[in-house]
This record gives C-alpha cells, sequence and structure tokens, in this order.
C-alpha cells in the first residue's frame, strides 16, 4: 500500500504539494484536513493515539514522565520526534514538494524535523523557528488565542494574524473536544479561551491563509 502511494505522488508533482500533519496534543490529523486544498496529498502524524496517551498517564503516574524543561521530558520528547521522523521517511518520495502544517506542540515537534521540508506553515505556536536556509516558514496565530498570548508580552515579530481566532480555529470541533478530553485525564489544566465561541469566520481565515500560502508555494519552480 506504501508503495503504490508513493508510485501515484509521482504524478501529481505539478502545482501539487503533500502535507505532512503535525497535530496539537491529543488530536489526530485528520481534525485539520478540511484546511488544506483537495487535491493535496495528506500524510497523518498519528502522534496521539491511545498508546501514547496511555504511555503518558503511565509515565505522569511513575514520574517516568515529567513537566517540560526536565531532563524526562527532553528524553520522551526525543522519542516522539523520533518515530515522526520515521514516518516521514518511510511515506515520502523524492520528487515530491512537501509541505509541512503543524499545531501547537506539533510545531515544537515539527521545529527538529523540517530540514528537508519544502515549507512549513504553523498555527497556535508563539516562536519562531530555528532559521533554516531555503525552508520559508509561515506562522499563523490567532488574535483569541488565549494560550499562548498568556506567555508573550507582544505579538511575534513577523507572525499572520488570525483575526477572532482562538487556539483550535485551525482544527474541527472534534478536534478540540479530543484535546480537552485528553487534558482533563491527564490533569492538565483546560485552555481558557478569550470566548466560548470557535468563530466559524475564524476558521474560514484559517483555510484561506494556509491555501493561499500553498498555491503560492506550488506557483514557484
Amino acid at each position: 500500500m506504501i508503495f503504490l502511494k508513493k508510485l501515484l505522488r509521482v504524478f501529481y508533482t505539478l502545482n501539487h504539494s503533500t502535507i505532512v500533519i503535525f497535530p496539537g496534543f491529543g488530536m489526530h490529523p485528520s481534525n485539520y484536513e478540511q484546511m488544506f486544498p483537495e487535491n493535496a496529498d495528506l500524510i497523518y502524524l498519528d502522534i496521539w493515539n491511545d498508546s501514547e496517551f496511555q504511555n503518558i498517564k503511565q509515565g505522569f503516574k511513575t514520574g517516568e514522565i515529567t513537566p517540560p524543561g526536565t531532563p524526562k521530558y527532553d528524553i520522551w520528547f526525543s522519542k516522539i520526534v523520533e518515530q515522526c521522523r520515521e514516518r516521514i521517511e518511510s511515506e515520502r518520495t523524492n520528487n515530491e514538494k512537501i509541505i509541512y502544517f503543524a499545531h501547537s506542540i506539533g510545531a515544537e515537534i515539527c521545529n527538529d524535523l523540517y530540514e528537508n521540508a519544502d515549507a512549513v506553515i504553523t498555527y497556535g505556536f508563539g516562536k519562531q523557528f530555528k532559521k533554516i536556509d531555503n525552508v520559508p516558514t509561515f506562522h499563523l496565530l490567532g488574535t483569541l488565542d488565549a494560550y499562548i498570548s498568556s506567555k508573550l508580552d507582544e505579538w511575534p515579530k513577523g507572525f499572520i494574524p488570525i483575526l477572532n481566532g482562538d487556539h483550535f480555529s485551525c482544527s474541527n470541533e472534534a478536534g478540540k473536544l479530543l484535546a480537552e478530553k485528553w487534558r482533563s485525564e491527564l490533569g492538565i489544566p483546560k485552555i481558557n479561551e478569550y470566548t466560548q465561541n470557535n468563530f466559524p469566520q475564524a476558521k474560514i481565515l484559517v483555510k484561506n491563509e494556509i491555501n493561499k500560502i500553498i498555491d503560492s508555494l506550488n506557483s514557484r519552480n
């Protein structure tokens, strides 16, 4: 099946992109697929599956996984990064144009892997990526993203604002519910957005911005 998928991609290299989706914590890549062009080939990084949930739950209980900024967290995080690297290498072909899309913690993972991408688009992440020549990055951020804005003193330089967008404006409602379910069951505080309305217009703005970027990249030689 993987060989067939790779073979089919050979015929879609002109004006066509493969999108690798790095989902936010507890979410599935399918929660974002409505944001991309219909002809885009999507590679799902199923990072936050049931097995990983149980691993994190047990790790929290035993102390094998500790908060960000600690050595044990870094060990766990490095394993996640390597799993994603192996998946991408097994799926991609040499001649396809590949764009990474990453949301929230997915962008942290993506930041360690994007040297071989043609471009990167992030949403719900407040930091600039480490600079890699010839790999353009596009950072989108909702103006009502309470999770990110609470950590910032000012609007990040070069970030593209999404008016009234919150932390989950790049996903469907099911994705938001999954993320909240994981956080609740793991005892992680809920993200208190500035508004309880997941503005439909903000989702349209995210989709339009992503599609504009992808169209621009596809038009390049």
